[in-house]
């Protein structure tokens, strides 16, 4: 999980937004059950626009694990406020609410939330306060206690064994580079090895779970 910043809001929610809401709060109002409004109403949020707004704004990554998704998963907006619950039911087409998550996390997630200690928002929150690795077994945890960050790992279930696989497998390798860069002896060994690291360093598109990546770029004194 990272800190991202949210892009201007899509021009189908700029539009639109307003007028989806009062419509949907209308219905609820004259005594509509949530689960009987039509999904042509409820479903009006998944524009093409906000697709392209979120995939780009999370780096095609899950806002939660970060695993890069839409290749051998299915690509997900979630409602961080589960829209289902009655007091977010207004928040169904505001474009704060909507994030772009793995089909593992969303599911797991479903309509979880806790008023005291709420998931943490990427957008708003800066994970890295809340949320820190044991790099000797890949797994997160929180950072000093934060109870924010065990309510957020717990509703996505952040240490779930695939997960955590694939975490040691970008540490193993982000590791093995490092070394081969600080046991370089000439310049062009050196090279070599900082064109490899420069993915890690710039938090390029293809390098996922950022908070791990930077977390062992700090163990090595590189950022």
């Amino acid at each position: 999980m990272r800190l991202v910043t949210r892009t201007a809001k899509p021009g189908s929610l700029e539009t639109n937004a307003a007028a989806w809401t009062k419509e949907l709060m209308d219905l609820l109002q004259k005594g509509t059950a949530f689960d009987d409004i039509p999904k042509s109403l409820l479903n009006r949020y998944r524009k093409t626009d906000v697709q392209v707004s979120l995939r780009s704004m999370y780096q095609r990554k899950c806002c939660y694990c970060e695993n890069l998704i839409g290749i051998s998963d299915y690509e997900h907006i979630d409602h961080l406020k589960p829209k289902s619950l009655r007091q977010f039911h207004q928040l169904t087409f505001e474009w704060s609410n909507l994030h772009w998550s793995c089909q593992r996390c969303n599911q797991k997630k479903g309509n979880k939330w806790d008023d005291v200690n709420p998931i943490l928002d990427p957008t708003v929150d800066d994970p890295e306060e809340h949320l820190e690795f044991d790099i000797t077994t890949c797994k997160i945890r929180p950072k000093n206690g934060s109870l924010r960050g065990r309510t957020t790992i717990e509703h996505t279930n952040l240490n779930r064994e695939s997960l955590v696989d694939a975490r040691i497998k970008v540490r193993d390798k982000l590791r093995n580079i490092i070394l081969r860069y600080k046991k370089a002896q000439s310049a062009e060994a050196k090279e070599m090895c900082e064109e490899d690291l420069l993915p890690y360093l710039q938090q390029s598109e293809t390098i996922s779970y950022t908070l791990l990546v930077r977390q062992i770029l700090r163990q090595y004194g590189l950022l």
